[in-house]
């Protein structure tokens, strides 16, 4: 009885693994798993129910993603990748649970293909030199498109949930941004605590923008794309919040100027004294916070530095046309961008 039994099961398995799965299961069950969806075939194949196939997977070593989506994942890496012609580039924020899962290979290269596929989707909404942040929902349906690792193809959901299985650690997709110029400017980045030139802890990209009617000459985007390497080196130190004075919000302005006023009052000084503390602690607000009113960082061992908007004066002179700063983003791993 015992050999019968085993051959009628021997015979269900060989018919289960014959039978064309549905793919309304296929789908279920990559919902309810996130493992990848040639296992989640296999184990369709093999077993009869949602129950026993989950099993089948967990047998089989894959580690399931529905396992982590509770767990917390603060630390990760960035990327900034660019158009082959230099003048579209894009920057990625990918999150995991420890710095040891972030530094390795597998990690990176996943980092690194995300940001790809950013590049790879020209978005619909973007304004020539201004960053676009893509939404949530956005990074969903992106999701869906196919990047290619070690010359494999493959979805960009399929990537992460495979990359989970492999190290083990719970892996989020949270932050991508694309920019682009034309042919009105270039794109410099500066990555900072880097593992290779694409991948590190912060990104930064600037773009640095001409007059329509400018056509520069050979050899000139260069100089402007170095100064803007520098430009990114001092947005990764100095951390600024807005382009110009006048790109703060009247809202945020108008609590700062208050808050200041109340402290200035608090002194007991006259109403002239009163203007001129508010005055100075303004200045000093817009140098915190404002980059073009930021000392450059470059030289900080000089008496007296330079302002970035002089900086960018200077680079102006010097290629014979003027240059602005279109924007910038500063993209830190765990730091809102």
């Amino acid at each position: 009885m015992a050999g019968h039994a085993w051959g009628l099961r021997y015979f269900a398995k060989r018919f289960y693994a014959s039978r064309s799965v549905p793919i309304e299961q296929i789908k279920e069950l990559r919902k309810q798993t996130g493992a990848p969806l040639s296992e989640i075939k296999k184990a369709l194949e093999e077993e009869e129910t949602f129950e026993s196939a989950i099993d089948w997977l967990r047998r089989r070593g894959v580690e399931l993603a529905s396992k982590k989506k509770d767990r917390s994942a603060d630390d990760g890496l960035v990327a900034a990748l660019f158009s082959k012609d230099g003048k579209s580039a894009a920057a990625v924020e990918v999150n995991c649970e420890s710095d040891f899962v972030a530094k390795t290979v597998e990690f990176q290269n996943l980092t690194t293909g995300l940001c790809r596929a950013v590049l790879s989707v020209t978005p619909s909404a973007y304004i020539p030199g201004k960053i676009l942040r893509l939404s949530t929902e956005e990074i969903e349906k992106l999701k869906s498109h196919n990047l290619s690792i070690h010359s494999e193809k493959i979805s960009c959901e399929d990537a992460i949930s495979q990359t989970v299985a492999t190290l083990g650690e719970k892996i989020t997709f949270t932050n991508a941004l694309y920019l682009s110029v034309g042919d009105f400017g270039v794109i410099s980045s500066y990555v900072h605590n880097k593992l290779n030139d694409s991948v590190g802890k912060i990104v930064s990209l600037v773009s640095l923008c001409w007059p329509k009617e400018t056509k520069p000459k050979p050899g000139v985007e260069d100089i402007i794309k170095d100064a803007g390497k520098e430009l990114c080196m001092h947005i990764v130190a100095s951390n600024p919040e807005y382009v110009r004075r006048g790109d703060i919000p009247d809202d945020v302005l108008e609590r700062e100027r208050y808050v200041l006023v109340e402290q200035a009052k608090s002194t007991g000084k006259p109403d002239h004294a009163i203007q001129k503390m508010v005055d100075g602690r303004l200045r000093k607000f817009f140098e915190e916070v404002v980059l073009m009113d930021q000392s450059f960082i470059r030289d900080q061992q000089l008496s007296k530095p330079r302002k970035v908007a002089r900086y960018i004066e200077e680079l102006s002179q010097e290629v014979g046309f003027q240059i602005s700063i279109g924007d910038y983003v500063r993209l830190a791993v765990g730091k809102k961008a």
